[in-house]
């Protein structure tokens, strides 16, 4: 290992990037979810330099409120533009006391936080518009990021638009269905939350039929602040391969355990609008579970009434009987044979009960749904940290195979979430905070 080099460079409004030096502390986090990701800076006030006790004026640095930040790290020497750990900008800043020595307290952000605060203000998409989720997600992310000075937002070209990836991918075009979705007052992290899961990521293959994405799409914002989406991909990461027993490694520590994750044995589900204009929403309780009360999801399913009442249009349409957007007229004919195969002779059989009709065919494929997120949820998955001495080899986002035999790993996937770096006098650590993926769940 060489020499460890550090550059830390702030940029005032309307000014260029200079180097500031005597910094005591850099700390630098980031998620998976783009929910922390940030900087801690300690400056030393030796002389007084950043506060009015400096008695060479020339010294006194200026730091306010969006502000830029970026950090630069490396064994060797630094080039800037492979050598980048974050950028960031101001957004507190103040004074503190360590062993009787005045400290500057600087904490940076990166743009994530305007996904975190930023209402989506259109509040919904629809078949109007007829975006799918990675379109519906740029457009969020470019509103809830938009400056006002540049004229734009983030950059979205990382943005997947077929989930590849996937173990179970069929042959064919894919393409991802259209969505329509409304949410009144929430933020662009909360859209971009709703959208990256299912019945929003389900697609189409062409000659195969529909597919949901069995997981959840994962989003996180890289040093660069250009903004990721896409599916965590079940392909192991350039230089993802990792025995940490292996010197060259620098590994420091290990932490690594099965945790329960996220135990779920009962959903609560809306599965849409019956043809009555009335909700379908209902519960799923597994009684297989081994945990005991209750731990709740409630799950939106709204996709599963429309798409059952398209398959009706175009059946009755076939079946010789107009349809038109409105449901069938009993009152012309005897017997009618739905789209699922049961008959029925009246309005109310039509509409149905929890156990027939159109709300129980609903509610046997909401149940359906909910048997296999319950079933999910309660898998043992490796979860834990790994600290080693400072690197860029790794990104968030990542998909680890890391071995063991101390620990019982053989070239076990684990997804690397959250990246820390630390840097101090006494070197650079790198942090990996890594959780094994939930199983996939094929819900047709």
């Amino acid at each position: 290992m060489g020499i460890l080099f550090v550059r830390l460079r702030h940029k005032p409004a309307g000014s260029v990037f200079s180097d500031v030096n005597a910094f005591s502390s850099l700390t630098i986090r980031q998620s998976m979810k783009a929910e922390s990701s940030q900087i801690q800076i300690g400056l030393s006030n030796k002389f007084g330099r950043y506060s009015g006790l400096s008695t060479n004026p020339s010294t006194l640095a200026s730091f306010n409120e969006d502000d830029e930040i970026a950090i630069y790290a490396a064994n060797d020497t630094i080039v800037l533009a492979d050598n980048l750990l974050m950028t960031g900008t101001i957004k507190e800043w103040g004074f503190g006391e360590d062993e009787q020595k005045v400290v500057l307290d600087i904490t940076a952000m990166d743009r994530t936080y305007e996904l975190l605060k930023n209402i989506f203000m259109p509040g919904k998409f629809d078949s109007v518009e007829g975006l799918t989720a990675p379109e519906a997600i740029k457009k969020v992310v470019r509103f809830a990021t938009y400056d006002e000075d540049s004229n734009s937002g983030f950059n979205t070209d990382n943005v997947e638009t077929t989930p590849t990836g996937k173990s179970t991918d069929p042959a064919g075009a894919v393409a991802f269905k259209e969505i329509n979705e409304a949410m009144i007052h929430k933020t662009g992290y909360e859209w971009i939350q709703t959208l990256s899961k299912d019945p929003h990521t389900r697609y189409t293959v062409a000659g195969s039929g529909d597919y949901n994405s069995a997981r959840a799409f994962i989003f996180f914002v890289d040093e660069n602040e250009n903004f990721h989406w896409k599916y965590p991909s079940n392909v192991v990461a350039d230089n993802g391969t990792i025995n940490l027993t292996d010197p060259s490694l620098n590994i420091l520590t290990t932490k690594l355990k099965k945790s329960i994750f996220d135990v779920v044995n009962m959903v609560i589900y809306n599965a849409g609008i019956g043809p009555n204009g009335k909700g379908i929403q209902w519960y799923f309780f597994d009684e297989s579970s081994k945990i005991t009360g209750l731990n709740i999801r409630v799950q939106p399913m709204i996709d599963i009434a429309r798409d059952l009442q398209q398959k009706e249009k175009a059946f009755s349409k076939d079946n010789g009987e107009p349809f038109d957007g409105e449901y069938p007229d009993f009152s012309s004919f005897g017997n009618y044979t739905t789209s699922w195969g049961e008959t029925v002779t009246n309005d109310g059989e039509y509409q149905g009960n929890r156990k027939s009709g159109f709300k129980g065919k609903c509610i046997e494929l909401a149940t359906s749904r909910a048997r296999k997120i319950t079933i999910n949820s309660a898998n043992l998955r490796w979860k834990g940290r790994i600290e080693m001495k400072g690197t860029k080899t790794f990104a968030v986002g990542d998909l680890l195979s890391v071995s063991d035999e101390r620990f019982n790993l053989n070239s076990t996937k684990i997804r690397l979430v959250g990246l820390n770096h630390l840097i101090k006098e006494t070197g650079w650590f790198t942090t990996l905070e890594v959780e094994e993926d939930e199983n996939e769940v094929v819900i047709n």
